[in-house]
């Protein structure tokens, strides 16, 4: 089972690279269905560990607009992301 830390170090480091992440990418990486790797990238952005990479309006920073589809975001690491991550190496959970 991958757990939501190996999520978040692996976007972590493709952010450090410069690079977003897809749920394709997170699929591939994992060897996850596409079902289960944009369940996993849905908790990241609803829980904001994680952000779109693309401009999004005001009030849609972490939630779809009418008729946009999840699967055409990539996203990166938040601050808050950042921060899960150090609390998790910490060993504090």
């Amino acid at each position: 089972m991958i757990t939501k830390h190996e999520v978040l170090e692996f976007i972590a480091q493709e952010t450090r690279q410069g690079h977003s992440v897809s749920f394709e990418d997170l699929s591939e990486e994992f060897g996850l269905s596409l079902q289960a790797a944009c369940d996993h990238l849905k908790r990241l952005w609803r829980d904001r560990l994680i952000e779109a990479t693309s401009h999004r309006p005001k009030g849609f920073k972490f939630r779809l607009q009418p008729h946009e589809l999840f699967v055409s975001l990539k996203f990166r690491l938040t601050p808050r992301g950042a921060e899960r991550l150090r609390w998790y190496r910490r060993g504090s959970w």
